[in-house]
């Protein structure tokens, strides 16, 4: 690994150093250096992009810092790693910078928790307490995750991570991706349609069962009144009957 170097350049040195330089290639790269170590600027992606910066790729001096900036774009703190000599060295704040992405990167890539010996492989921090201070001061203050610490399983509970940028070799895989979960969201979509249509029939279907009860039960109501009224009158004129037969019989 390299060993980092510090810089506590002020704004003012940085533009005294940058208007020293005559070569056009080297301001580039010099500029290059200076933003891989803005706090606020976490994506590359567009500056990479750039005619001038892509000029970068293969001179003596600006090659090393265009390999640099394509792992900050796009890579992680073991990708540094692994280059050796065909990176620059890093100023603790790019290192820190790097680290950030990383993480963020790392929890991209699960939606669940990350194991402390993986996160410590991934930046280089074999020491537990350090590893927790820096998630803790670099990474969640920061904002940049969102998550829980877990000393006692010794993991990080991932509740979400900044973007990163990605390159234009996986833009295909990420299309298909996204096609194929367009494509079950248009079936979901279709099946809880289709179930939606069918309680709205079963419900005009249990309304219309509804109103028919009511009549036939209204109906049934009405014979039952008609017939009680029937008998009553029945029952009137019977005994009105009755009554003139026992007239009759008592005249006589």
């Amino acid at each position: 690994m390299m060993t980092p170097t510090t810089t506590s350049d002020s704004s003012t040195e940085r533009l005294q150093r940058a208007s020293g330089i005559t070569n056009a290639d080297d301001l580039v790269a010099f500029i290059v250096n200076d933003v891989l170590e803005r706090p606020t600027v976490m994506h590359f992606a567009e500056i990479l992009a750039l005619d001038n910066v892509q000029a970068l790729k293969g001179t003596p001096h600006g090659g090393v810092v265009y390999n640099a900036l394509e792992i900050f774009a796009f890579g992680t703190f073991q990708d540094y790693q692994s280059r050796g000599s065909t990176v620059p060295p890093l100023t603790t704040k790019q290192e820190n910078k790097l680290k950030q992405l990383t993480v963020c990167s790392a929890c991209g890539d699960t939606r669940t928790s990350l194991s402390y010996d993986k996160l410590s492989n991934e930046l280089g921090i074999s020491s537990i307490r350090e590893l927790e201070d820096f998630l803790i001061d670099q990474c969640l203050f920061t904002g940049i995750v969102r998550g829980k610490l877990d000393p006692k399983n010794k993991c990080f509970h991932v509740h979400g991570a900044a973007d990163r940028d990605v390159p234009l070799s996986q833009l295909d895989d990420i299309i298909a991706s996204v096609s194929r979960w367009h494509g079950i969201s248009e079936a979901m979509l279709e099946n809880l349609t289709a179930k939606v249509n069918w309680g709205a029939e079963e419900k005009a279907k249990a309304v219309e069962r509804d109103g028919r009860i009511k009549l036939g039960v209204e109906e049934l109501r009405k014979l039952v009144e008609n017939s009680t009224e029937a008998g009553s009158r029945q029952e009137l004129d019977d005994m009105d009957e009755d009554g003139k037969s026992v007239g009759a019989k008592r005249r006589r």
